[in-house]
């Protein structure tokens, strides 16, 4: 996606933590015109777990069906466990990878941010 500042691109990638940052660091130094930003399949995963999308009320419905309790209070016990106390909204998401493929962050490469209220707390 051209950003629109003399040609700078960005890519948002998902990639290994390791591969997505390599690639990352090595681009930049032959381009300073393109920045890399990776989703591993680790933030991917803890991204779906507290983003309020479809996939997550049926995961909550069935995890509620598990425990035998309803998915209101599944919901409850999983939103207790962030430490935003909620669910990401899809428009968060949207907005925050608008973000990464903007002007705004034309200086930030190699990163892999996890958007999940702060339940993920490094990456490893």
């Amino acid at each position: 996606m051209d950003l629109g500042l003399s040609g700078k691109k960005a890519i948002v990638c998902a990639a290994s933590k390791g591969l997505g940052c390599a690639c990352a660091f090595a681009l930049a130094r032959e381009d300073a015109n393109l920045i890399i930003n990776a989703r591993s399949q680790d933030t991917l995963e803890a991204t779906a777990k507290q983003i309020r999308t479809d996939r997550l009320r049926r995961n909550l419905e069935f995890a509620a069906k598990a425990a035998g309790h309803s998915a209101e209070e599944e919901a409850l016990r999983a939103m207790g466990a962030i430490p935003a106390g909620r669910f990401g909204e899809p428009e968060e998401f949207g907005s925050f990878a608008a973000f990464l493929c903007s002007a705004q962050a034309g200086y930030l490469t190699g990163q892999n941010i996890v958007l999940d209220g702060g339940s993920f707390s490094g990456l490893t």
